[in-house]
């Protein structure tokens, strides 16, 4: 039987209205899919960095992640690249750190068509100086389908609420979250919701297929 092998890591995320973050996460497959070996969902731990502190990681590594770089590790030295440094602007020397969970994936199917391939559903959640969760996005992305490694950012969004939900929002906390979690991965019933763009969750996939093409699997 033709078999799908998915290893990686949920890195981290960024660009949420807090710092503090945890990921609950969640793998949809079809019938066609049967699980060997592996957990299909799970939580990362909740990650609190500094605000305002200087970034951690060195400036290839955080591109490799997907992160800004730290400007003060990347401010240019030299007669040239001081005076190329002068014609830009002036950037903060600190920036605030993404939530850095390295949270290890790793699934094996047996599968018998493409029909139904594995989707990786996000729910990211942030917690505040009181210890109050608020959801910070949902996300939604399909495993990739070639063999090797890949580096994936999912873009996450929320539900906006009414207009009483915002106003009740802002003054008292809490955000509107879905009731049925299904409208993460499908898009029949997702038109109605307004939403806004949150944060990014970054990924690293590593996908190994074997035996697609003896047994003949095709979509």
């Amino acid at each position: 039987m033709a078999e799908l092998h998915v290893v990686g890591q949920l890195l981290g995320g960024d660009g949420f209205q807090r710092n503090s973050l945890f990921c609950k996460w969640s793998i949809d497959a079809g019938p066609n899919f049967r699980l060997l070996q592996g957990h299909t969902s799970g939580q990362t731990h909740c990650d609190h960095p500094n605000e305002g502190a200087p970034c951690p990681m060195g400036v290839q590594s955080a591109a490799m992640h997907g992160y800004p770089t730290c400007p003060r590790m990347s401010t240019p030295s030299g007669p040239t690249q001081r005076r190329r440094a002068a014609t830009l602007p002036a950037m903060s020397p600190t920036l605030d750190e993404p939530a850095v969970w390295a949270h290890p994936l790793d699934l094996h199917y047996a599968l018998k068509g493409f029909d139904g391939w594995p989707k990786l559903l996000l729910e990211v959640w942030t917690v505040d100086q009181f210890g109050r969760c608020e959801l910070g996005g949902y996300g939604c992305c399909v495993v990739p389908t070639s063999s090797g490694m890949h580096e994936v950012k999912v873009q996450t969004w929320r539900p906006c609420g009414t207009l009483r939900e915002q106003i009740t929002s802002f003054f008292l906390g809490g955000v509107p979250t879905l009731k049925h979690r299904e409208v993460i991965s499908s898009s029949f019933d997702r038109f109605r919701l307004h939403t806004e763009t949150a944060g990014a969750v970054s990924l690293r996939l590593c996908i190994v297929t074997k035996g697609l093409g003896r047994y003949r699997v095709t979509g």
